[in-house]
């Protein structure tokens, strides 16, 4: 499986998001991304 870069953007977004309280699963259906990705970077 190819591997799809996450910008430096979403990434903090993701974080803000994050520090906020949102559950990863919330934050992988608003960024487009998998909750794996969110998890790898919370």
């Amino acid at each position: 499986m190819v591997s799809k870069r996450i910008d430096v953007l979403n990434i903090k977004q993701l974080l803000r998001l994050y520090a906020q309280g949102v559950s990863k699963l919330q934050i992988s259906k608003q960024l487009g991304i998998s909750r794996n990705t969110a998890k790898k970077y919370t």
